[in-house]
């Protein structure tokens, strides 16, 4: 009897460990290389910004615990990015995001933010998010990131879907004509100013929470619905 138990035991054991290693646990995969979160990117241009910003110690590589200590990512001050920013998962206690730039060429300003995905559902202490000029953006799910306070989105052209978390205090949005749908999970309207978003936009919110969002400012100019 106790051996059919112990069998079934380590069953249940290897069962969860495989569970917790399938990609359903919501937990990262290891890094190809244990010393450098910049071996999970994909974008040479993402990977040298981040060796040029966090390699504290000028080793070549940026530490688990490099990556711990940032607070911020800005392209404020550079030409813009193109390829995609994954790898930002392996910075945790990344608070403000800021993909805003220009440059002067030939006579015009110019701005590159190429990325057609933004994946921040790891980047669980996000306080601020800034985006301008995502031509290529679609979706933006920040629906996870419960502790984000400020969102601006600017010329996304491209941009349909709008997902915000339940505490969002701010958000800005203007040069945005393809929103379609913004869900917005948070119960008390956020202050806004939103400019060119196409008036046939539905905004869906909680339930309790549609009068409101109905006698707001700038919110009432659009089709509010409760969330199912």
């Amino acid at each position: 009897m106790k051996k059919f138990w112990l069998v079934g035991l380590v069953a249940v054991i290897l069962c969860n460990c495989s569970k917790e290693n399938d990609g359903n646990s919501g937990s990262l995969p290891p890094l190809p290389d244990p010393d450098d979160v910049c071996s999970a990117m994909d974008n040479i241009e993402f990977m040298n910004f981040c060796y040029e910003e966090f390699d504290a110690n000028k080793d070549g590589k940026v530490s688990v615990r490099e990556a711990e200590a940032v607070r911020e990512i800005s392209f404020a001050k550079r030409e813009g990015l193109s390829g995609s920013l994954k790898g930002i998962e392996r910075f945790p206690n990344l608070e403000r995001l800021v993909c805003r730039s220009y440059y002067w060429a030939s006579g015009e300003w110019y701005y590159a933010f190429s990325f057609a995905e933004l994946d921040l559902r790891y980047n669980k202490m996000l306080k601020e998010v800034l985006l301008h000029t995502c031509p290529n953006l679609v979706i933006l799910d920040l629906s996870r990131n419960t502790m984000l306070e400020e969102l601006a989105v600017s010329e996304c052209n491209a941009l349909n879907t709008l997902i915000l978390p339940e505490n969002l205090k701010k958000f800005i949005g203007y040069d945005c004509p393809k929103v379609q749908k913004v869900i917005c999970y948070a119960k008390n309207p956020p202050k806004n100013s939103l400019s060119s978003f196409p008036e046939e936009c539905v905004i869906y919110v909680p339930a309790s929470s549609v009068e409101a969002y109905k006698t707001t400012t700038l919110w009432m100019e659009f089709d509010i619905r409760p969330l199912n």
